[in-house]
């Protein structure tokens, strides 16, 4: 997957050609390792508006995009 699949898999029971069928209402692996991202930004940052947000946002899911790629290797 290309979001690495749920944070917090949980087994609903089922089998599916003989593989366990996850389910999750949670956030995706990618999400998991964007919030884990480490904090490179400054306070008066996130004073500066919706763009600068954004641009750390940005940031954290290439962040995210990085772990995903060496996770897959």
């Amino acid at each position: 997957m290309k979001d690495g699949g749920p944070a917090f898999p949980r087994g609903t029971g089922q089998l599916q050609n003989g593989e366990h069928e996850w389910g999750s209402n949670g956030m995706s692996l990618r999400d998991y390792f964007a919030v884990h991202a480490p904090d490179i930004g400054d306070a008066a940052m996130w004073s500066q508006g919706e763009s600068s947000i954004r641009i750390e946002a940005a940031r954290a899911y290439r962040w995210a995009d990085a772990m995903l790629a060496e996770r897959n290797k």
